[in-house]
């Protein structure tokens, strides 16, 4: 029961399975971004100012229904939106859930970026062991 919501079987599978991806999501981002940045330096300052602004557009300061109708569809493009989104609705009974929101995209995203770091850790890994 969250705050005085009975969720639904898929409800509550749902929201299990968004509260595992994004660690997950979170670890490939850093393996992903290791491997990158030791074969481009230059990428380390790009990604920290990258940061702040895709934390403030993946929804946890605002929600997306509070986003002008033409900006949701680029801001949707952010796989931990998503994963926000959901959650939201999951907990508060009366939260619109707005389309486009899914498990799909944040699991397609989080396995293409675990494909790229692990492909470029295999063929790196002599050298991030050395760093």
């Amino acid at each position: 029961m969250a705050a005085g919501r009975v969720l639904s079987a898929a409800d509550l599978a749902f929201e299990q399975l968004s509260q595992i991806i994004e660690p997950v999501r979170a670890t490939i981002t850093g393996l992903l971004l290791a491997v990158l940045t030791t074969e481009l330096p230059q990428l380390r300052a790009f990604t920290r100012i990258c940061s702040l602004p895709l934390y403030l557009l993946s929804g946890v300061m605002l929600p997306l229904h509070a986003a002008p109708p033409e900006w949701r569809a680029w801001l949707l493009l952010n796989p931990v939106l998503s994963l926000v989104e959901y959650s939201r609705h999951c907990f508060f009974a009366q939260y619109p859930l707005l389309p486009g929101i899914g498990l799909s995209y944040p699991l397609a995203a989080a396995a293409l970026m675990a494909a790229l770091g692990m492909a470029g850790y295999r063929l790196r890994r002599e050298r991030l062991v050395a760093v």
